[in-house]
């Protein structure tokens, strides 16, 4: 069966996984063939399950879905149906974590899985006494998520994460994406999350100013690779030890250093 990557759609200031009226939960992913191609207007099978204490955890909710990708191959999902309702689950008793299967077919034989920490949970459907979420505010610098915060709203609840170490040293644009997601590239911390990706340029320039709490960049003029294209053959990197200009455009087929990022 041909290989699928599921993107989870991640906008700055927000979350992808949010508590909503009634008791549900949405879920959006970004859903591209082996060859990087969106599977647009396409009916996929899914299994979704959250689980408890850790990644390999107890089962506490399951869920089968056969949702439809849009025109620019966006999946979005209200979780809430199964067996078991949302507001029977123990939510005080984290953390929790969403498993997500897919069959890029429509079925059930589901060849691809991600599994990433819920970090704001529903507290509230257990109390049954609140209609928000209650949330733990984060700072810069703080070591969290698998890594180390560099960015964070106004009121310190949702931001960006960076991995504390390279994902590649050589690798050029169009293997970027896949050496931020593989786990054998991240610390032990951060082989927690399925949620890695590749910074936009803007992200990667939020980096460049917070290089020195986020570590483990080299010294030497070296450049790393943002998501940002330029035209088909041409891409953004920044030198994020830079004292000058850091920014520049490079040929996708150029060998940059790779830096994970992921969303809060």
């Amino acid at each position: 069966m041909r290989k699928i990557i599921i993107i989870l759609f991640a906008v700055l200031l927000s979350s992808g996984l949010y508590a909503q009226a009634p008791l549900n939960l949405s879920y959006q992913a970004v859903i591209r063939d082996g060859s990087g191609k969106l599977l647009t207007n396409h009916l996929i099978g899914m299994q979704i399950s959250i689980l408890q204490g850790t990644s390999t955890g107890s089962l506490v909710y399951i869920e089968t879905l056969t949702p439809t990708t849009n025109a620019n191959g966006l999946v979005t999902v209200e979780i809430g149906g199964g067996i078991l309702n949302l507001d029977q689950i123990d939510w005080v008793n984290g953390p929790f974590y969403l498993k997500t299967e897919t069959d890029p077919t429509g079925g059930s034989d589901y060849s691809i899985v991600g599994i990433s920490q819920l970090l704001t949970v529903p507290y509230a459907l257990h109390a049954k006494t609140a209609e928000k979420i209650t949330e733990t505010v984060h700072s810069i610098g703080e070591s969290y998520g698998g890594g180390i915060v560099f960015y964070v709203n106004s009121t310190g609840t949702h931001g960006l994460i960076a991995a504390t170490q390279d994902q590649s040293s050589s690798s050029n644009w169009y293997d970027a994406q896949d050496n931020c997601s593989k786990p054998e590239n991240h610390t032990a911390a951060g082989k927690e999350y399925s949620d890695w990706r590749l910074p936009t340029y803007s992200e990667l320039f939020l980096m460049y100013y917070q290089s020195d709490l986020i570590g483990g960049f080299t010294t030497s003029e070296i450049f790393y690779w943002s998501s940002t294209e330029l035209g088909t053959t041409h891409s953004r990197g920044i030198y994020i030890k830079s004292y000058g200009t850091p920014y520049t455009s490079y040929d996708k087929n150029t060998l940059l250093h790779v830096r994970a990022v992921r969303a809060f």
